[in-house]
Parts: structure tokens; C-alpha cells; sequence
């Protein structure tokens, strides 16, 4: 998700650099909580109201295999948390490759592989979904890849694509006939590859990933809060039980109770993590 990307990588890469201060003033409006405890009461609330909730652990690019065994640790407690308050129907778990060991080269792909495996596994006997987040453009080969072979064991894996790349839509054509779950997002990173920078062309080619995902018969996340495609969306009148609106926490969270309210599913993103 673009701005979800921006303050996880943003906020985990800048936060040594400022004073401690401005960092909780600026970020904490955006990060659901600290702990495991802290983000499930937090979904428990937005159940309440309603609105489903996806979980995502802040950090990624890892510096060696014990940071990423830790990562996995932590997701592996997540789960269980999941299970203990009775939210697997309500939540699912977002996962970044770079957290759990891959590089921007691919370098350790298999041993990344093998911890998601383990984690996709756990969730899945549990009756709870997973989604590979998408980093930047050098990681989207593999991210497509690991989705694929995964897939193959697990249906309740999906992955993200960001509207800002130019290849999105191939990609998308190329896996449509899986059935995946894809979150559909604009995409913030500073990329290499062909990438549209106009926000008219970032908005143009959501919404053709958004209606191409939806006609296939492919569940698709709808994750923004721009107002001019949450309403391209609406007017397209596809079957609410097709997609779902999703928005970061602590940005017009309202909405989505409404979005609700008007027999929409509607999803908050809750990050949370020491940073």
C-alpha cells in the first residue's frame, strides 16, 4: 500500500536520525501500538465497529539469519495471539520478504522461503489469511515468485502490486488465471524500472488493476484513501462480496466505518512494532 509502504520504510529507516520527540509526534499518529498485546486490542476494537483489521509487523531489510529467525518468532507469537482472541476470521497477517532475510539481489530466497513456509503453514491451519507485501521494484520478480510456488500449497497467501509500476498489469494478467487475492496499491518507493509519476497516470492505472482483478474473479483489496478511486470503484458497481476497501490507521478511520455502513468490507491497516 503506498502510503503504508512510506511509513513503514520511512519511519524505520529515518527514526535513528530524529529526535525522539518529533519521531512519536509525526509517527505514532500511524502506528497502532508497540506490542502484540496492544495491535489485538486495537483490532478488537475496529471488530466491533465492523472493520476488518490487517497486522503487520514494522521493520525489514534484516542484517543476518538470526534477525530474520527473530522476525519470524515474533509473526509466529502474532498468530497465536490471532487465534486466542478468537479474530482469525478478522484479520490477516501482512509479511515484507526483506523482513525475513531476502535481499534486493535474491540472496538467501530459499532460506526466506523456508521461514515463510513455517509461517503461511501455522496460519493457514488456523483458518487465517497472509499477504506478501510489496517492496520495492528490485524485489518484484521474486515476490511473484515466492507467491507462485507458495500458492501452490496455501490458498490463503495473496500479494500486493503497486498501480506506480508500468509492469503491474501484465503481472497481473500472467497469475489472474491462480485466482489470487491481490491488494491493489499505488506504490511510493523511488523506483528503477518504468514507473508512471503523475498522479492522473498512478490513479488511471489503479483502477484498470482494480476492474482487470475484479472481472477475472480475483478477490482485490482496494487499498487508498484517495476519494476519486474509492468512487471509480463504487461506479463500477462489481459485487461487494469481490473486494475491499482498506485504509492505514489513524487516516480518516471514520470512513471506513461508513464504507461499512453502506455494506462494504472494510479493512484497517495496523502496524506495530518497537521503532
Amino acid at each position: 500500500m503506498g502510503l503504508l509502504n512510506l511509513v513503514n520504510k520511512g519511519i524505520v529507516s529515518v527514526v535513528p536520525h530524529l529526535p525522539d520527540s518529533f519521531v512519536h509526534k509525526v509517527a505514532s499518529r500511524y502506528i497502532a501500538r508497540e506490542t502484540i498485546d496492544e495491535v489485538i486490542e486495537k483490532a478488537e476494537q475496529f471488530k466491533q465497529k465492523g472493520v476488518f483489521s490487517t497486522i503487520n509487523l514494522l521493520g525489514e531489510h534484516v542484517q543476518n539469519q538470526g534477525e530474520a529467525n527473530v522476525e519470524a518468532n515474533e509473526y509466529r507469537k502474532l498468530i497465536q495471539e490471532v487465534i486466542e482472541h478468537k479474530l482469525s476470521s478478522h484479520n490477516y497477517i501482512s509479511l515484507k520478504l526483506s523482513q525475513l532475510g531476502l535481499t534486493s539481489k535474491g540472496k538467501y530466497y530459499h532460506t526466506c522461503k523456508s521461514l515463510m513456509r513455517e509461517i503461511i503453514s501455522v496460519a493457514d491451519d488456523k483458518d487465517i489469511a497472509a499477504r506478501i507485501d510489496m517492496e520495492d521494484s528490485n524485489y518484484t520478480d521474486n515476490t511473484l515468485k515466492m507467491w507462485k510456488e507458495l500458492h501452490q500449497d496455501f490458498s490463503n497467501l495473496g500479494f500486493v502490486v503497486q498501480a506506480r509500476l508500468e509492469r503491474s498489469l501484465s503481472d497481473v494478467k500472467a497469475l489472474a488465471h491462480l485466482k489470487p487475492n491481490v491488494r491493489v496499491c499505488k506504490g511510493i518507493y523511488p523506483e528503477t524500472e518504468q514507473a508512471y509519476v503523475k498522479p492522473y497516470q498512478i490513479n488511471a492505472n489503479f483502477i484498470r488493476l482494480a476492474d482487470f482483478l475484479m472481472q477475472y474473479g480475483c478477490y482485490t483489496a482496494v487499498a487508498t484513501h484517495d476519494q476519486i478511486i474509492i468512487n471509480a470503484i463504487k461506479e463500477n458497481h462489481f459485487p461487494q462480496d469481490r473486494f475491499e476497501f482498506q485504509m492505514l490507521y489513524g487516516v480518516d478511520n471514520q470512513q471506513l466505518i461508513e464504507l461499512t455502513k453502506e455494506g462494504y468490507r472494510a479493512r484497517v491497516y495496523l502496524p506495530y512494532g518497537n521503532w
